[in-house]
């Protein structure tokens, strides 16, 4: 999957209400929350295709947070230079992005707080963050589902962007359901 392929299909479904300045920022935050809430309890399910899914609405946040902060996605989906050795298992791999998420999460509430606009270093660290993040979901994914299959973020973008070019066509981008588009 191209990056800037799939960067088009996140900009034409990246929706954010207007009501703060700056929304789509705190909004993609939440949502990386929430997906990951999803993707560990599908891992708890062992349902490796909906986890694949869930990976793939993760990687959808994380890519509409990099167009609202104007980061280098393509660093952050396709760099993975972090040399993950652990004897965690994958739940607790799971766990740790929380950390990271919430090392994210401190810098946009100053952003908000103190209304400070968010420096070079600031963005260098969140696109790190964001690129660890995204290495330990997959490796995570991996782990877990040895027995049964595998997945790569290429193949996990592309699922995405088939569900999300389905669901423009069906306009069916809003509302819950990880299978509104059928």
């Amino acid at each position: 999957m191209e990056v800037l392929k799939y960067t088009d299909i996140i900009e034409k479904t990246a929706i954010f209400p207007n009501t703060t300045l700056d929304f789509g920022i705190s909004y993609c935050l939440h949502g990386i929350n929430g997906e990951l809430n999803e993707y560990f309890d599908a891992v708890k399910q062992n349902d490796f295709q909906l986890a694949e899914k869930e990976l793939g609405d993760i990687c959808w946040y994380i890519t509409a947070l990099s167009t609202e902060l104007k980061l280098d996605i393509e660093e952050i989906l396709y760099v993975n230079n972090i040399l993950l050795q652990t004897n965690d298992d994958a739940f607790a791999l799971i766990a740790k992005t929380s950390l990271y998420i919430g090392q994210i999460s401190e810098r946009v509430k100053k952003f908000y707080r103190d209304n400070k606009l968010f420096t070079f270093n600031d963005k260098n660290e969140i696109q790190n963050t964001l690129q660890t993040i995204v290495d330990i979901l997959v490796k995570s994914y991996n782990m877990h589902f040895i027995n049964y299959t595998s997945t790569n973020l290429p193949k996990i973008l592309q699922l995405n962007y088939d569900k999300l070019t389905k669901r423009v066509f069906t306009n069916t981008l809003h509302g819950d359901g990880n299978y509104r588009e059928d």
